[in-house]
């Protein structure tokens, strides 16, 4: 049977050591409160044959805090608020709603909404109240209108219309707001009138201008009723100023009838010149156009006269041409 030797050595057991402290670590944050660390190994030397580790020794790892300063907190906006009433109240307007950048607010340093360019803090839209009253307003005025008369003082006016603008959708007119009327009057043709001329009443008629065979009698009348004035018409387009009428159309006595009454009208023919002498002041005293009239009558008489004498002489002469065929 084989036979086995045992050789027994002993050895001394060995407790672990730690090794140097490293160096401390970054921290683990740039602000708001990091940690820093440092470690140590349990090899110098390793545990062994049973020896112990180093946790007898204390810990194998060692922090700090640092970095506590607060860090910078960017804003950020909040939520909308309602639109605002609008920004009229009638017609189309604007009407508003707002957030705040405070959803946080920046703090310690940090940005805030407008850099980062996070939008508006204001949002607009358009509203409508609805059409809004147009209160009116004059136009320009017309031109005069015609005078109400021709002379002697009248009166002509103008207008203007409520329609530049026309009062709408409630509006005031103008009349409601005291703008002023809305007809002008004013003063026109004040010159006096003509005046056109009128006849008074006629005269009397005058005497005649012959006893007999046929005269002329006139009578008379003034454009005084009233007197033309101002440029008006005198009194020829109504009719002539002068009329005249026959008078003492019978018959003058014959020549022997004159030479029964020669004896008689020589013991007159003293009254008679006495007549004459009157007639003649008299017919003097009348105006002109009677005069001329007068004149006329007497040159017509004659020219009668002369053609009577004429024709008795034709008879007397056919009476001496019967007497010698005899």
């Amino acid at each position: 049977m084989p036979t086995f030797v045992l050789n027994i050595a002993l050895v001394p057991l060995e407790d672990g050591g730690y090794s140097h402290w490293t160096v401390f670590s970054r921290c683990t944050k740039s602000c708001g409160t990091g940690v820093r660390f440092r470690t140590r190994s349990c090899n110098n030397p390793e545990p062994q044959f049973g020896g112990k580790n180093c946790s007898v020794l204390g810990e194998d790892k060692q922090t700090f805090m640092c970095n506590m300063n607060p860090c910078p907190v960017d804003g950020a906006y909040g939520p909308w608020s309602d639109f605002g009433e609008c920004s009229v109240t009638c017609g189309e307007g604007v009407q508003q709603r707002r957030r705040q950048c405070d959803n946080p607010e920046p703090k310690f340093g940090g940005l805030s909404c407008e850099k980062l360019e996070l939008g508006s803090d204001v949002e607009s839209r358009v509203c409508n109240k609805g059409t809004c009253p147009v209160n009116g307003d004059y136009g320009k005025w017309s031109d005069f209108g015609e005078c109400s008369v021709t002379c002697g003082g009248g009166m002509r006016e103008r207008n203007r219309q409520c329609n530049s603008p026309e009062p709408q959708f409630g509006g005031k007119t103008c009349e409601e707001q005291d703008l002023g009327p809305n007809v002008e009057t004013e003063a026109c043709n004040e010159q006096s009138c003509p005046v056109d001329g009128n006849y008074s009443e006629w005269t009397e008629f005058g005497k005649c201008t012959v006893t007999c065979g046929g005269g002329v009698r006139q009578r008379t009348r003034e454009c005084t009723n009233p007197a033309p004035d101002n440029g008006g018409q005198s009194c020829e387009r109504l009719g002539p100023a002068m009329e005249s009428e026959q008078c003492n159309v019978e018959p003058c006595p014959t020549k022997a009838a004159e030479n029964q009454g020669k004896v008689s009208d020589k013991g007159d023919e003293k009254n008679k010149d006495g007549r004459k002498e009157k007639r003649d002041a008299e017919e003097s005293e009348k105006p002109q156009e009677i005069k001329e009239g007068i004149k006329e009558n007497d040159e017509n008489k004659r020219d009668q006269e002369e053609d009577g004498n004429k024709e008795k002489k034709e008879e007397e002469n056919g009476e001496d041409a019967k007497e010698k065929s005899r």
